[in-house]
């Protein structure tokens, strides 16, 4: 593992914009730092080995020869990643290592869930690239940083490209958005997420619609309009030439850094003010709330003990609770629960023990998931998966993968929802997705095409 600060580059937006078109380019962005998160900011292209997952397969292609696998994901997952225990003084979080998704379809592999949604735009259950070069920026001290698995020849190799690169500014358009829901029946399937609860069935139950456009152009034209209306510490460009990725999501799902795991859930949400006197009132609101502060304690209840799974016995404590966050168009309630890693466990237990986010499925999860299943109208594909990289030397970041949009082919899609409990009011709730899906309909111009 070595490392090279680096200088006389662009700006990091610059940067990515000339690596963008590149094989396999991926940007783990922290456009916007705060709340102790999104210091550092990840840029790679030309992975050395490439892993694709699907339905208990594993596609693993390396210098051009695929191999194909039968197989565990996580498992085949961690042997492609070869992470070691090399003890390393860097504070930089990647020195070189695996970058991707997982699906939120993932879990279909090791729960039995009932399969009734269609999956009209197949999406690989996990994707990931090996890249034993790549740039890291550190937000904070404003220096870019060169890390690698290789030999120093590597550095000289990236400046080269980097030189040589045009930065790519082509346009995109979008028309025709749709949404899975018309309101009245995003309104009936709530009140049919109720009835689950008045039976005892669930406590709560995340809820998303679909929006899909027509899309032509550039991603990356689209992914500079997004990081623009949402900045976000878990920001995410993944290119992976037959789909490309884009996200700017708030929520981190897992990170891990040597013996210590956190995760951090967002739940309870009020649109931002149009001032800070109208920000403060929003703010009290959301504290006040006894059905958003009553969620939160159920999803960090559930997160304690998915974290137990593969921590240390009384290890699992909740750091923060209660926590209120500003972004470009919400407030968020969030928490942070974390724990010590057992000696026997990795990073890619953790994930497999989380995964999927409680806060993206509900309380109890299984039930909550098959409620979904029951009541949702597409597979999420994506949405709220998780993206993010894990280290060569065992560290590890992942967001939940919200106010997220794939583009595939010349479609555009992306999800908006929202927990769903006793005391929800359906319109609210309905109200609550336009409020999330805000940041995305401006970035593609379509706010005034929803309805209410």
């Amino acid at each position: 593992m070595l490392t090279r600060r680096l200088e006389g580059l662009p700006e990091p937006i610059e940067v990515m914009a000339s690596l963008s078109k590149e094989c396999g380019a991926v940007f783990l962005d922290s456009s916007v730092t705060g709340y102790g998160l999104g210091r550092y900011s990840i840029y790679a292209c030309n992975p050395s080995k490439t892993f694709e997952f699907d339905k208990g397969t594993a596609w693993i292609r390396s210098m051009g020869v695929e191999s194909k696998q039968p197989g565990e994901c996580f498992e085949m997952l961690r042997d492609f990643a070869n992470c070691c225990s090399e003890k390393t003084d860097s504070k930089l979080p990647f020195l070189g290592g695996i970058i991707g998704y997982l699906s939120y379809d993932l879990a279909w592999e090791y729960e039995d869930l009932p399969d009734r949604l269609p999956a009209d735009y197949p999406l690989p259950q996990a994707r990931f690239g090996y890249y034993d070069t790549a740039l890291v920026y550190d937000n904070a001290e404003k220096t870019f940083w060169g890390v690698t698995t290789e030999d120093e020849d590597k550095f000289e190799e990236l400046c080269s490209l980097l030189k040589t690169a045009e930065a790519s500014r082509d346009s995109f358009e979008v028309s025709g958005l749709r949404s899975n829901f018309e309101r009245d029946g995003f309104l009936s399937a709530v009140e049919r997420i109720r009835a689950h609860i008045l039976d005892g069935e669930i406590y709560q139950a995340n809820f998303a619609q679909r929006f899909e456009a027509e899309f032509s152009g550039s991603s990356w034209g689209l992914y500079e309009k997004l990081r623009k209306s949402n900045p976000a510490p878990y920001s995410a460009y993944l290119n992976f030439g037959d789909d490309v990725i884009l996200s700017s999501s708030p929520e981190r799902f897992l990170a891990v850094n040597g013996s210590a795991a956190t995760t951090r859930p967002i739940k309870g949400t009020r649109p931002r003010g149009r001032n800070e006197t109208t920000d403060l009132m929003q703010e009290e609101e959301l504290r006040l709330s006894e059905k958003d502060r009553a969620e939160l304690l159920m999803i960090v209840d559930l997160e304690r003990n998915d974290l137990g799974k593969t921590c240390e016995p009384g290890s699992v404590r909740v750091d923060e609770l209660f926590s209120l966050e500003r972004y470009a168009r919400v407030i968020h309630q969030t928490a942070n629960v974390s724990g010590t890693i057992e000696k026997d466990k990795d990073v890619f237990d953790c994930l497999k023990g989380l995964f999927p986010g409680g806060s993206i499925t509900g309380a109890p999860k299984i039930r909550s998931m098959e409620v979904i299943e029951e009541l949702e109208r597409h597979k999420r594909g994506i949405y709220t998966g998780s993206i993010g990289y894990v280290s060569c030397h065992g560290a590890a970041d992942f967001n939940i993968a919200i106010r997220t949009m794939r583009q595939t082919r010349n479609k555009l899609i992306f999800h908006a929802g929202g927990g769903i409990v006793w005391d929800s009011d359906p319109i609210i709730e309905y109200e609550e997705t336009l409020h999330k899906a805000k940041a995305l309909l401006e970035a593609i111009g379509m706010e005034d095409k929803v309805s209410r």
